[in-house]
């Protein structure tokens, strides 16, 4: 029987999984150093072209780094660099926006409460200004995605977190992706305003503001149970809603 030839692309996978295991389970963390291309290709049992192809995937993902007299190290990893350029580009598949939609809310659903016990009274006055600026929309829970943008992302602020505030570099995407899941119909969404938010913050209780940022972000998880419904039904299925 003729052996089947692996090609390089194939070898480079299965090497930049070996690579993963041997930083598992030598229990390397960022700025420890990693062995030498033809150590790994001696042990992997590869040419030095195949680690090398391995490695630089690896080095894409921002997971090691060369250092001068160090040779190659492991990196502190940017998680959510690739969502940020992705964002940008604009082009994210129907599935991976649905996704992202779904994360901005259970984002600042969770996030309620650490906003409410980190809010400052500078935080409660910039919110102030930002509410002051929507007063001609006061009646109108549709306003312009700027001034939208703005307040939630003065909120996701307050929660002084570094992960979370470099999500604000995506959050523009989370609005486009809502104006294309035909949201066009928001006048009718009965939710307090941005001025009821910061009303809950600045006098009411961690349990108030809770509830009334639930309440305002309620008509989209009230629009994600209504795409399931409609899903389940075309499949002939029932669908129950968790909103109810």
């Amino acid at each position: 029987m003729p052996k089947t030839k692996i090609n390089k692309a194939a070898l480079a996978d299965v090497v930049e999984k070996r690579i993963h295991r041997y930083i598992s389970r030598h229990g390397l963390r960022s700025g420890d150093a990693l062995p030498k291309e033809i150590h790994f290709a001696k042990s992997f049992g590869v040419t030095r072209n195949v680690v090398r192809e391995a490695l630089s995937r690896l080095r894409m993902l921002g997971l090691i780094e060369s250092k001068k007299k160090r040779g190659m190290i492991l990196a502190h990893p940017d998680i959510l660099a690739g969502l940020e350029r992705m964002a940008r580009l604009d082009v994210l598949d129907r599935e991976t926006e649905k996704g992202l939609f779904e994360l901005r809310l259970v984002l600042e659903l969770g996030l309620t409460d650490l906003i409410y016990l980190r809010k400052t009274q500078k935080d409660i006055d910039d919110l102030r200004r930002l509410v002051r600026g929507e007063k001609r929309f006061r009646n109108n829970p549709v306003i312009p995605d700027a001034l939208d943008i703005a307040f939630h992302v003065r909120l996701y602020r307050i929660a002084d977190n570094a992960l979370i505030n470099r999500l604000l570099n995506v959050i523009n995407s989370f609005f486009k992706i809502c104006n294309r899941y035909g949201l066009e119909h928001m006048e009718r969404k009965p939710s307090p305003l941005h001025a009821d938010l910061l009303s809950a913050l600045e006098r009411g209780n961690i349990r108030q503001f809770r509830e009334k940022m639930r309440q305002h972000l309620n008509f989209y998880l009230q629009y994600i149970c209504q795409v399931e419904r409609e899903k389940r039904n075309v499949k002939g299925g029932t669908s129950n809603d968790a909103t109810d």
